[in-house]
């Protein structure tokens, strides 16, 4: 177990929090990169376990049970002015849910793996890494169009994945 001491000791925090998106593809693909760039806000999700409890002559014992992480990872994506990204996410939940383009029965064809690369202060270093296995998107945001400001047009893609495996650089 860590002390405070081996905390104290890794360095100065990190000053500012850069990271980039990779998605590697899926069946048609291969393991190619079909999308890099950065994007506005990650979501890690938690990871948790379930417990048990076990209750023997008025005392309860907790244990740990199976896996109850929620397996969804929500991303918020910039778009260009001619929705080249978000057109790529609407056409890849279009062609999993249409059963005549084959979506459904082989989760090969349509999943990838998805890398969150973070990145030091300085936007080159990466200072480590989520790989996100057999990821799909289930969900595609709302745009909301607006003149109130002059902001970038962003929008949320929920998606679903196997593992979440942290490696550090």
């Amino acid at each position: 177990m860590a002390s405070i001491q081996d905390i104290r000791s890794v360095g100065n925090p990190q000053r500012a929090y850069e990271f980039e998106v990779q998605l590697n593809g899926g069946g048609t693909s291969g393991n190619l990169p079909i999308l890099n760039q950065r994007v506005q806000n990650v979501s890690v999700p938690e990871i948790s376990v379930e417990t048990i409890e076990i209750n023997y002559k008025s005392r309860k014992s907790i244990y740990a049970g199976r896996d109850a992480s929620p397996h969804t990872l929500t991303v918020t994506f910039w778009d260009s002015e001619s929705h080249d990204v978000y057109n790529f996410f609407r056409d890849w939940i279009k062609g999993i849910s249409d059963p005549f383009q084959g979506g459904g029965d082989d989760r090969g064809s349509y999943a990838a793996e998805l890398i969150v690369q973070k990145l030091a202060h300085d936007s080159t270093t990466p200072t480590g890494k989520n790989v996100f296995t057999k990821v799909f998107p289930t969900s595609l945001g709302e745009v909301s169009l607006t003149y109130d400001g002059s902001e970038h047009m962003t929008f949320d893609v929920t998606f679903s994945y196997d593992e979440n495996v942290a490696e550090s650089v």
